[in-house]
This record gives structure tokens, sequence and C-alpha cells, in this order.
């Protein structure tokens, strides 16, 4: 059994067997004797530092605990023999080193290069191009494609800033190592050298640049967390409260009543319930901590947090996808039933149409849920000389049958007494049935020559009738309407209301000729009128 020792590598604590901890510590030690006097020396073994620790955190991953001889053999095989260090005169700290093997770049904002957050300097260090090139692209997904500005501070809320030596060097793809951190932080210090003897001439800009970054950057983080608490407050009162209601046409019912309406089994809407949640509060969630990350700039990596976060709401949207389906395969199939009630109606009478009343749909069975898709439609009576009217009772269902059973379950009402025809707005559900899309259809049918009056309150049925004159549905109501050869023709509609067939839109000829002759070509074949 082996003897381990804690350590702290980089600001993390590590376990390391006996043998690893000399070596590690042999290691160090030689890295800060070299450095400890050199110029920047001190943000050199951070930088090492920092880099030795993430080396150790992926080689350990998630299956061990402690750091082997193995590991740190490893480690420095991939950061470099100390014995082998360039020394600090022999190093060109104005030109990068030659032959740099490239490695996997990493995603950073580029905080040299910013204009406000580094986001697209960022991008362009990662893409190997110039920061301008995405700031044009930048701008011209926001004016022509109409991307939203907020996905820029969605990113540079997300993104981490290249802090680090060791960020900027894996930001430009270049391998992490002793003599390339060494080389880039001398490089640095030299340019913040060059750079302090002008440091009045940019100070005053750099500084408006950078108020106004954190200014933006802390309004767009308080957008989130209000924007995100609202939603995520509102969906909790509705999932939870017993007086949240859903208002569809005249029903008021709540969220598990809707459900229960919908799906079968307490499996179906737990899977649901399961969705929304995950769909909603997962990135409410997150949109807070992006908000809370933005305003107080705490350096906590979002990898796993985001990484964790996505696939919750891919689990929710999968889920979703499944009740939608499993939805659309309880509506998969369609069946009616139909009524075909007389009416009792002298040649000269003209037929009444109304609405039932409060007081006209009393002792009818009220019990259930009402459901406002009725729709009532006028048609030409082709087949019988006196006028008829169907109701057709409609559902879906996962079969025929099923659809059947439920369309003779609808429970409709409607009053017809010699020529008045009277019918309810909706229909009741009865409680404890499933919702399959369930509808009424009425049609009138009326012979050539029969009139209809549509009484005010009728537009609540009224679904695109065809008529001559194409009015609208809602403007029919309180008018008389023929059926014709033509169709439905409005007797007394105002003009205003008539989309067809007004004053001047007949074709007119004007003419000082004479003797002319003129064709007519209609239904009934071709006319020929002489002009003296």
């Amino acid at each position: 059994m082996k003897k381990t020792i804690n350590a702290n590598i980089g600001g993390m604590i590590f376990h390391l067997d006996e043998d690893a901890y000399e070596k590690c510590k042999s290691y160090l030690d030689t890295i800060k004797a070299k450095f400890s006097k050199v110029e920047g020396g001190d943000e050199i073994i951070v930088d090492i530092e920092w880099r030795i620790a993430e080396i150790f955190k992926e080689k350990l991953g998630g299956s061990r605990e402690v750091v082997s001889l193995d590991d740190v053999t490893n480690m420095v095989a991939i950061m470099g023999d100390p014995n082998s260090f360039m020394d600090e005169e022999t190093i060109d700290t104005t030109t990068p080193t030659e032959n740099q093997p490239m490695v996997k770049r990493r995603l950073f904002r580029d905080p040299d290069k910013r204009i406000l957050g580094g986001v697209c300097s960022g991008f362009g260090a990662y893409f190997n191009i110039d920061p301008w090139v995405v700031r044009i692209i930048m701008i011209a997904l926001v004016l022509f494609v109409g991307v939203t500005f907020l996905l820029y501070f969605v990113f540079w809320i997300a993104m981490p800033k290249a802090v680090t030596t060791a960020d900027r060097l894996m930001m430009k793809g270049k391998k992490v190592d002793v003599n390339s951190i060494e080389e880039s932080v001398k490089k640095e210090w030299n340019e913040t050298k060059s750079g302090l003897r002008n440091a009045g001439k940019n100070v005053g800009s750099s500084s408006a640049l950078s108020s106004l970054g954190k200014l933006i950057r802390v309004a767009f983080g308080l957008c989130f967390i209000f924007f995100s608490t609202l939603t995520l407050a509102i969906f909790i009162w509705a999932m939870c409260s017993p007086s949240a209601t859903i208002h569809i046409d005249q029903m008021h019912i709540s969220i598990r009543e809707a459900a229960g309406m919908v799906f079968d089994s307490f499996g179906e809407k737990a899977v649901a319930y399961i969705s929304a949640w995950l769909l909603i509060v997962v990135p409410s969630v997150l949109f807070i901590y992006l908000g809370i990350r933005a305003i107080l700039q705490f350096k906590h990596k979002m990898r796993y947090v985001m990484l964790g976060g996505f696939l919750l709401w891919m689990i929710g949207l999968v889920m979703c996808i499944y009740t939608v389906i499993n939805v659309a395969e309880k509506n998969k199939m369609e069946s009616s039933t139909k009524e075909n009630p007389s009416i009792t109606i002298q040649d000269s009478a003209i037929v009444k149409l109304s609405v039932l009343g409060t007081d006209d749909i009393q002792g009818y069975n009220l019990e259930g849920y009402p459901i406002e898709n009725v729709n009532f439609d006028i048609a030409k009576n082709t087949i019988d000389s006196f006028p008829t009217i169907e109701i057709t009772k409609r559902s879906q269902g996962k079969d025929k049958q099923y659809a059947f059973n439920m369309a003779q379950k609808i429970n409709y009402f409607y009053k017809i007494d010699s020529n008045q025809i009277k019918l309810a707005p909706y229909f009741m559900l009865n409680k404890g049935d499933k919702f399959r899309g369930q509808q009424v259809d009425i049609k009138l049918l009326l012979p050539i020559g029969y009139q209809v009056y549509l009484a005010k309150g009728t537009e609540q049925v009224i679904n695109n009738i065809s008529n001559v004159q194409e009015v609208w549905d809602h403007h029919m109501p309180e008018h008389t309407w023929t059926m014709t050869k033509e169709g439905l023709n409005c007797n007394d509609c105002e003009e205003d209301i008539i989309r067809k067939g007004k004053h001047g839109d007949e074709d007119t000829l004007h003419t000082h000729e004479t003797n002319v002759k003129i064709k007519i070509t209609d239904e009934d074949g071709e006319h020929e009128v002489n002009i003296d």
C-alpha cells in the first residue's frame, strides 16, 4: 500500500502517491529556481502550475483520484525536461518560436484585441482570421439576416476570458509547455514596457470603452436575471397553483384537468410534466446564472454547468417530441355521425337562423366542458325542393371505432320550430371523456329561390360561408340571403361590406361610333348586340 500526499497545484488539491509527489516536487523546485529571479518569473511559475494542474485533471478524469508516477512522467514529457530548458539569454522575445507545434485551439474571449467583450477577437483567434472579418460578419447577421444582437452578449457571458498565458496560447492553438509560457510572458513584459511609455495617449479611450463594456454587460445581466426570474415564477405558479387556469373558449380549467383531457395514463402525464419543467426551468436557471456571472464577473468556469444544462434540456426536448408523437398517434383516425332533423316550412317563408341564449338551454345536460368548435355553413340544395339541414359530429381517435364512439358522445343541443332554427354556439364534452379534436359541422341546404335570415349573434357559428358578393362572415348577420343559380346572394347588404359586384365594378364600354356590333359571351352562350 502506497502512501498518498495532498498537494496544492495551480489552486487545485491533488492526491499524489509518494513517488509521484517527490518527482513533481523536484520538477516544480527546478522551475522555481530557474524563474524566481527572472523578470515576470512569478507569472511564469503560476501559469506553469496552472497548466500542470490541468494536465493532471485531464488524466484523472472521473475514474481515478490519485496521481501516479506515470502521470507525472507524462506531464514532464508534455511540459519539457527542466534540464533542457533554454537559458534566458538565448530566448528571442521579439519573434515567435519557429516551427512551433500546433495543438487543438480552445475558444476564449481575447481581451488584448477587444472592442467590447472580446467575443469577435476570440472567434478570430479560434478560426485564425482577422477579428475585423468576424465583426463584419456579426454586423451583417444583425442587419440583414435578423440575428438578434442579444446573441453577442450570450457569447460574451458564456465564453471564458483568456486570463492566463496558458489561456492565450491555447486560444491561438500553440503548445503549452515551459518554453512557450516563458517566451510568451517575456514578450508580454516587453510589450507592457513599451506600452507604458505611451500610456497617456490611449488611457482615455481605453477607459471609456472599458466602462461602456462593463455598463452594457451589467445591463444585459440584469435583463437576463429579471426576465428569466419572471418566466420561472410564472411557470411555477401555473404548474403548481390551484388558482391557475387555462381559458379555452368558455372553459376555465387547470393544467391538471387539461392534462387529464389529453392523456390516458399517469405515465403519459408524468412525461409531459417533466418535459415542460426541463424545457422551461433549465434555460431559465442558466440565464439567471449567466446574468449573475455577467454582473459579478466571478471566474468559475461554466463548461460543465452549460454542458449539464444543455443535456438536461435535450432530454426535455426528446420527452416533448415523444409526447407530441404520442398525442398525434391518439388522433390519427377520424370518424363522424350525422343527423338530419326535418324543417317544416311554407314555400314563401324565410328560414330564420339564430343562436340559443341562456334561457333557451335550460333543461339540457350542461355537465362537462363547453367546446366552441361549431361551424355553420349554407350550400345549394341540388337534390330536394325544400330546405334541409345536416348536423355532423366529428371526432378523432387511435382507430375508427374509437373515433366513432367519441363522436357519438358529443352533447350538442339545438331547437327547430317550423322555420325557426336555433343553434348552440358550443357543444358539451362530458366529464371524463378525452379531447380528441371533436367538432360539430352544421350545413343548411337551400334550394334556389329560398331565403334565410341570419340573426345577430350567428357570427359565433358562421364559418366561411361562400356568397356571391364575397361578404365577410362577421358582416353576414342581420341580413337576408337568397339562394340563386350563382350562389347565395344578399338582398339588403350595405355597399361598404360588399367586396364583389359593387357599382362601378361592371365592365363599361364607351364609344362615339355608330353601327357598332358587340359580341357578348356568358354561360348561356354567345349573343350579338347591334348599336345604331
